[in-house]
């Protein structure tokens, strides 16, 4: 047995930045307290983790601070509905996360004061002997010292029953494979290239977190100058000119996310026109929009590649407006719930975007939709959940169609075997 466990001490460390580097992080967190090889091997192996916290009601501020020790290479972090979590709590942990992408913070209450303390605060750091969290003693092939270590594998607690009990899944990496060359921790290490980590961030989602105004954009605006993607829905309290500024001073913003919000033309004007570039723009349940507002989606952001327009009051004209403006971009579309359109407006919209990929239809009234093939000539995903259809006369003859939703529809399996589809479709 313990010529088998002296085995272990000699493997490769490349072979063990392999097997680490497929740890779901409540097995990495146990093995990183074996010795200082392994501490060391481990972290290198770790460099796009991604945490998303299953258990939401048990994380607080004691399990972000732990974190903030261990895992500054987090690149993508979702702290989103953990309401234990305080402001303080946040910042000792995202001063910490040197390579942080994307944040998530939906529901939680942070104010103006909180972002500035996170954001714009010093990276703090802990001490030595708090990163080596007390590992560093010398790695032996005494047969004595092996088998201590392989009594901590099955003893080790590290206070990780608390990160045990999150349920913290295998998160994905981003497309990394495991580092072949030899890299200390010392080399990477944030102490050493004091990196702002809010440069880094490209994604932040802000999603009902209802105490956040135009004095908290502004600070967002300052401290994250790379951001690409913003989710500002359920943020009653941040106007068009707030979200113009930020568009403004963050020139990189693609994706905007602002459902929910209560918006005139006027105000949809000045966010529009400070970033033209805009390839994502989700106006979900938006209201206080006219036909002039919605035109003018078409005319302000001719690369527009999604859009998001449920539960609002966009009608025929306005969509054949869009159809004419956003021919050759457009390749995913949200109506849904839109009582205003029909199968008139439908129509011409479906057989003028020639890079339709899906679009949802849910709710609405929509026919006879498939009795045109080149209406459905791209489209490879059909949302006509609870949707009026009359009936599914040449839905056979639409071969780029992948998968048609008819959830709360009043077809029946029977009906999709007889009409001839060949694809996916599901019913419930």
């Amino acid at each position: 047995m313990r010529e088998d466990e002296c085995q272990w001490l000699n493997l490769p460390k490349d072979l063990l930045k392999a097997v680490f580097y497929f740890l779901p992080p409540p097995f990495l967190f146990s093995v990183v307290s074996v010795c200082k090889l392994w501490n060391t091997v481990a972290w290198e192996s770790q460099c796009h983790l991604t945490f998303r916290f299953c258990n939401k009601s048990l994380v607080n501020d004691t399990v972000l601070k732990y974190l903030g020790r261990k895992c500054w290479k987090i690149h993508s972090l979702d702290i989103s509905y953990c309401h234990l979590v305080t402001e303080d709590g946040l910042a000792h942990l995202i001063q910490r996360c040197a390579v942080l992408e994307k944040l998530k913070l939906a529901s939680l209450m942070i104010s103006r004061e909180g972002l500035e303390k996170i954001f714009s605060g010093p990276l703090e750091l802990s001490s030595t002997q708090d990163q080596t969290d007390g590992y560093n003693q010398d790695v032996t092939t005494n047969s004595d010292n092996n088998s201590s270590m392989f009594s901590r594998i099955r003893s080790s607690t590290i206070n990780l029953l608390q990160l045990k009990m999150l349920s913290l899944p295998v998160l994905a990496r981003l497309d990394t494979k495991p580092q072949t060359a030899t890299q200390t921790l010392k080399d990477n290490h944030p102490k050493m290239q004091s990196p702002r980590v809010h440069r880094q961030l490209v994604e932040l989602n802000l999603t009902c977190c209802r105490s956040i105004d135009d004095s908290a954009l502004n600070v967002i605006s300052t401290a994250c100058p790379s951001l690409q993607t913003i989710y500002l829905g359920g943020c009653p309290f941040t106007s068009p000119s707030g979200i113009s500024m930020l568009l403004t001073q963050c020139k990189n913003i693609r994706d905007l996310f602002i459902p929910g919000h209560v918006i005139a033309d006027e105000g949809l004007e000045l966010i529009l026109e400070a970033c033209p570039l805009l390839e994502t723009l989700s106006l979900c349940r938006v209201s206080g929009l006219t036909q002039r507002g919605f035109n003018m989606i078409g005319d302000k952001c001719r690369a527009l590649l999604k859009l998001y327009l449920t539960a609002t009051g966009v009608t025929n004209d306005s969509l054949k407006h869009l159809a004419d403006q956003l021919s050759s971009s457009l390749e995913v579309l949200e109506l849904a719930a839109c009582s205003s359109i029909n199968m008139e407006g439908v129509s011409y919209l479906l057989s003028s975007l020639t890079k339709l990929k899906r679009i949802d239809l849910a709710h609405c009234t929509v026919g006879n939709i498939f009795k045109s093939v080149a209406v459905l000539d791209t489209v490879e995903v059909l949302d006509l959940s609870n949707a009026f259809v009359a009936n599914l006369n040449g839905i056979r003859d639409c071969t780029s169609l992948k998968v048609v939703y008819f959830i709360g529809s009043r077809l029946s399996a029977k009906d999709i075997e007889q009409s001839g589809y060949t694809g996916l479709s599901i019913l419930r």
